[in-house]
């Protein structure tokens, strides 16, 4: 019975279900009346315009789930009741009361402290207490200022329903502000993304141009360098050559010293002398050829420019916007705890006592408007 008892408390007055109970769209259940506190509290400037208690279209959120109801022109009287509940309802109240014994029943009532056999039926206005009739005539409480204990309940209930209702509106704009941070978290992870995707994309196109130079680069020493092999393979097969012509001609020379004949020998000398020790033909490689120094690449401007690399300064910072968001939340929060301790402050009042119609009603004057005096102009000495 319990587990029971607690599916049929509303999530707004946390009391059973009173009739007639509505259900919403998305099969949540509420007092009509406090959806119509909810549907109030969550609109309450279309709730001013009407003149009649009876609120047409509109819109609120469901206290359990956070889902969006849409309201017709019938407002919440348009919500379709929920008979299996009532129904249920019924048939819980009648299990429970043909249940629990009388003796039960009567230990529900309060009784007073001081005197046990009296129940608590007035309300002290000045201790903020629940007290006995006796407690009035002879007690701690025959000086005090009481109530009837319907009437403070009364009030104090629907004091207690504002707050509830009060709570209710914090809590939307509570939520709105928590999904529009939300939103701008999600939105902050997809332009970080977006922007680290650009940020590798020029990273990348630069490492292409540096690559392109780099060959090019290369293809010009690859160029004098097969250059200057070339011809050093040229210088190296003439000396070549020539050695391999002195050998041939050391080997004549030789065979020529063995020649007795004077006549004959001279005859082969005389082409001999001189012919291999002629090396003014062969070209001789300058000092310094085989440095390649020159083709040394100057790479500190570029890489002073590279460490320069930074991103575009915004005009404009859009991290206050957030702050701003912050301070709207706890300035919400102020005002429900400010709201909450005038409340505790105030004495409650008997529905009972009102307002004399003859008293004058209370005015302060009107601050002046700061366009009834115009701002004088400066002297001219000052413009």
């Amino acid at each position: 019975m319990e587990s029971l008892e607690k599916q049929l408390v509303c999530p707004i007055c946390l009391e059973m279900f009173s009739k007639p109970v509505v259900i919403l769209p998305c099969q949540h259940n509420l007092c009509r009346k406090c959806a119509n506190d909810v549907f109030q509290a969550s609109n309450p400037y279309l709730s001013a315009r009407s003149s009649s208690t009876l609120a047409s279209g509109g819109r609120f959120r469901c206290p359990s789930c956070r889902h969006e109801v849409v309201l017709d022109r019938h407002g919440v009287y348009g919500l379709q009741r929920n008979l299996l509940v009532e129904n249920i309802i019924d048939m819980y109240k009648q299990g429970s009361s043909s249940s629990r014994p009388e003796a039960e029943v009567k230990q529900q009532q309060p009784m007073c402290e001081d005197h046990e056999e009296e129940k608590i039926n007035i309300y002290c206005v000045s201790c903020s207490t629940p007290t006995c009739s006796l407690c009035k005539v002879f007690g701690a409480h025959k000086d005090c200022e009481v109530a009837p204990l319907e009437s403070v309940f009364q009030s104090q209930k629907a004091e207690l329903t504002d707050c509830v209702s009060l709570l209710v509106g914090n809590n939307e704009r509570i939520q709105a502000v928590i999904s529009q941070l939300e939103e701008t978290s999600r939105a902050v992870s997809e332009n970080g993304s977006r922007q680290k995707s650009k940020l590798c994309e020029a990273f990348d196109r630069l490492f292409a141009l540096l690559e392109d130079r780099k060959c090019e680069m290369i293809v010009q020493i690859n160029a004098e360098q097969e250059e200057k092999l070339d011809y050093i393979r040229g210088l190296r097969r003439k000396h070549s050559e020539h050695l391999e012509n002195a050998a041939k001609l050391l080997e004549t020379a030789i065979q020529t010293l063995d020649e007795s004949e004077m006549a004959l020998f001279l005859q082969v000398t005389k082409p001999l002398l001189g012919e291999g020790a002629d090396t003014s033909h062969l070209d001789q490689i300058q000092h310094g050829y085989e440095k390649m120094d020159h083709f040394t690449a100057n790479v500190e401007p570029q890489r002073r420019a590279l460490g320069k690399v930074d991103f575009l300064k915004c005009k404009k910072d859009l991290r206050p916007t957030t702050k701003r968001l912050l301070a709207l939340v706890e300035s919400h929060f102020e005002q429900q705890q400010h709201a909450a301790a005038s409340a505790n402050q105030q004495p409650a009042q008997p529905a009972g006592h009102q307002k004399c119609p003859e008293d004058p009603p209370t005015s302060k004057s009107p601050a002046p408007s700061p366009s009834t005096h115009p701002a004088t102009p400066p002297p001219a000495s000052q413009v």
